[in-house]
């Protein structure tokens, strides 16, 4: 499906108003940001998008509508979820990295995958179940400080041992990123997909005296733990989703990293 136009806008001219005027070069990169901004849309604005599938009928879709989900109401119920796929290999999949309840449903689904064959205080706990001595999992390169190497250590009565196929795409983000480029970092588990989010780094929030608004600004640089920023990081399993080849699979990522 291709996108036309955004709010009555092609994408080509939104994209030119979305871009930042601070610039030296605009390049592809630049011009993908400013499109995943205009696709996100604005607080104050509902978005309307016009689309084009691939025998060319063109559908428009109003996506913040009230009594539709967003991603500011959107809720996973449940935030961690497994099944058994064929040749008894266990797949988890969490849906959310911020609240504390993630480490006790991780815990309990890595007990039943073991039984049948947003946050870093979240993300670290489930790191440490899966690594039998402590590790550095991300540099952290603070703007005013040294650098240095974020550890975690083994957690729980039992390590889980088994081969680990890390799954990612550009939705991938902030700790996901994190727990992603750790696991490869400490040669733990085979990471598989897409590119991913590309969060640049640690944020950090502040109020301005005056105003009171509040600002949020990144204060440090994240990296895989041989120096790569973490935005930069590429799976050392590659799927290009606009494989024709692919086409046939529901979920090409899950297909390729069963394989």
């Amino acid at each position: 499906m291709e996108i036309v136009s955004i709010n009555g806008l092609s994408i080509k001219e939104a994209v030119a108003l979305r871009l930042p005027k601070s610039l030296k070069v605009i390049n592809d990169d630049a011009r993908n940001w400013a499109l995943r901004a205009v696709l996100a849309g604005t607080h104050d604005q509902p978005r309307t998008v016009e689309a084009k599938n691939r025998n060319g009928a063109v559908a428009v879709y109003k996506l913040d509508l009230p009594t539709q989900t967003t991603v500011d109401n959107y809720r996973y119920t449940p935030r961690v979820e497994w099944r058994m796929l064929p040749q008894q290999i266990g797949y988890i999949k969490i849906n959310d990295l911020i609240a504390a309840e993630i480490v006790p449903q991780f815990d309990s689904a890595l007990n039943e995958v073991k039984a049948r064959g947003g946050n870093t205080d979240v993300a670290e706990p489930i790191l440490s179940r899966l690594i039998e001595r402590r590790a550095g999992y991300q540099q952290v390169v603070p703007l005013h400080q040294p650098a240095y190497t974020k550890e975690v250590s083994p957690r729980g009565e039992w390590t889980y041992k088994a081969p680990i196929v890390v799954l990612v795409n550009r939705w991938t983000a902030s700790m996901g990123e994190g727990m992603a480029i750790g696991l490869d970092g400490m040669k733990r588990a085979t990471i598989v997909g897409t590119r991913m989010a590309g969060l640049n780094g640690g944020i950090f929030n502040l109020e301005l005296p005056n105003t009171k608004i509040r600002a949020n600004y990144a204060g440090e640089r994240l990296n895989h733990i041989n120096g790569t920023p973490r935005e930069s990081f590429v799976p050392p399993v590659s799927v290009n989703l606009l494989d024709k080849r692919l086409n046939h699979l529901h979920d090409p990522i899950l297909e390729v990293g069963y394989k």
